[in-house]
Parts: C-alpha cells; structure tokens; sequence
C-alpha cells in the first residue's frame, strides 16, 4: 500500500514581514503627529512679509502749489471752495501756451503723483472738468482760459494752418495738396506706408512738418488712443524709445502733434524731447 505524502505548506515569512512594514509606518506616523502637536509656537518659522510701501498722505495745500508752480501761477492764482463735501479747484490756463486738452494731462499727473486717481474727465462748454478721489474724499478741477492779457492794437497777429493725417495718401493727390503754398505745414502718421515719402516731398519744398503722435485722451483708457501711444505716466526713456515719437522717425521732422490739436512745442518741453523750437 503506497504511503501518502503530507501538502507542504508554504511559509509565512513574506506576510509576517509585509505586516512588520505596515506597523512600523503606522507607529513612524504617528510620532510625527505627536511631535507636531507638541512642537513650541516659536519653533514654527513665519513666513517673510515683504514691506509694503507706504502712500504719502494727501496734501492738498501741496498739490495746489506743485500746480501753480507748474502752470506759473502767482502764489492764489487758483481759486479754492468746498460744495457738499467736494473740494473744487478753478485753473486758469494761458491759451497762448496749452490748451486745456494738455494741461488736463499735466492736472492728472500732480494728483497722481499725489495718490489720487481720477475719477472722471468730461467737457462743459468752454471748460474740462475732471474728478480725483482719495479714499472717500473727493476733488474738482475745473480747466477754464484765463482772461486774455489786454493787448497794443497795432501788436501782430500770428495764425497757423497745419493740414492733418497725412501718411496714407499718394500720388496725384499728393501733388495736389504740395501745391498749396509751403507756409501750410504738414502733419504726418509716422510708420505709414507713404509717410516718408511725404515728409521729404514737402521738405524739399522747405515746408515745415511736424509728427502726428497718438497721446493720451482725456477719458483714457475708455478711449483708445491708436496705435504706440505717449501716455502720461511714461519717463522720457520710455518716450523716446516710443516708435511713434518724433525723433524716430525723421530729424527733418519739427516737433509733434497731438490727435485733438495740441501744440507740438509744448508737448515737445514737456516730454523732453527738446526746446520745442523749429
């Protein structure tokens, strides 16, 4: 009778140490929770706060003066009230220097300067109106001619016909316009297809040309401005390295236009892009 052979049974060792493992992670574990709860406040390192940079406090008596000084203005030149809680400010502005679309820019840039944001910019009659806020305080700036200066009778009078956007437009009617006599100044959209040739045609006629520059609007950025343009904010680096600015595009080229009729000279001072003379 054969004898009958016993199942050998496999060992148990693989399991036993699979379950060593798991206890030893569970123990591992739980250490680290105990040693967390029982870890002392100062031993936990705080993050680094960066320093945040402290606004000046809002001067009103300074922005007035900064103004003045930037508008040679006689110390009370512009007329201060309070209505309803809004401080109002009346500006006079010399025509024959700016224009109000310019000197807005110059308004925009002192109350800036000075932490305040502006509001809004809007257009009554004869005069720009534009509104600053700071925190819950809120300020006018009312931007009117002053009264002109009484003049000689027999003192001259100047008058100067620039013809715009020039740029786009060639042959005949290019001519056509160089027939006009050369003390019409031309001003051309640098960066144009023709522009160039524009602007040689009428300085060989020793007619005076001046870059029609893309500036910032009153109600920016609401209004688009176009394409490359000078905005208030920037420094003189950042203008002249401004494709559209004047001294890219051509020396022959006098001064800059403004889109909504602002003077080149001024704007010229004002970017430091030179004296603003022809």
């Amino acid at each position: 009778m054969a004898k009958r052979t016993k199942k050998r049974v496999a060992p148990k060792t693989k399991a036993r140490d699979r379950s060593l493992w798991l206890y030893l992670l569970i123990l591992l574990l739980c250490a680290g929770i105990v040693w967390m709860i029982t870890l002392p406040d100062d031993a936990i390192e705080e993050p680094v706060k960066e320093p945040v940079a402290r606004v000046a406090e809002f001067d009103l008596n300074k922005v007035i003066a900064s103004l003045e000084t930037k508008f040679s203005l006689p110390e009370g030149g512009i007329s201060r009230k309070k209505s309803r809680g809004v401080e109002q400010l009346t500006l006079p502005v010399d025509r024959g220097k700016m224009d109000l679309s310019y000197a807005n820019f110059i308004v925009k840039g002192v109350f800036e300067t000075h932490g305040a944001n502006l509001s809004s910019g809007r257009v009554e009659g004869g005069k720009q109106v534009l509104s600053f806020s700071r925190g819950e305080d809120e300020f006018l700036v009312n931007l009117v001619y002053a009264a002109p200066a009484a003049r000689k009778a027999s003192s001259p009078k100047y008058i100067a016909i620039v013809v715009d956007d020039f740029g786009s437009v060639s042959g005949e009617m290019l001519q056509q316009w160089l027939e006009l006599p050369t003390e019409v100044c031309f001003a051309i959209i640098s960066r144009l297809k023709h522009s160039e040739e524009t602007m040689n045609l009428a300085n060989a006629q020793g007619r005076e040309t001046l870059v029609h520059v893309p500036m910032e609007p009153i109600d920016y950025p609401r209004q688009n401005p176009g394409q490359d343009p000078i905005l208030v904010q920037m420094d003189q680096a950042r203008v002249e390295k401004n494709p559209a600015a004047p001294h890219q595009f051509s020396p022959a080229l006098h001064g800059d236009k403004q889109p909504h009729g602002q003077p080149g000279d001024n704007r010229q001072r004002h970017y430091g892009l030179g004296d603003g003379s022809p």
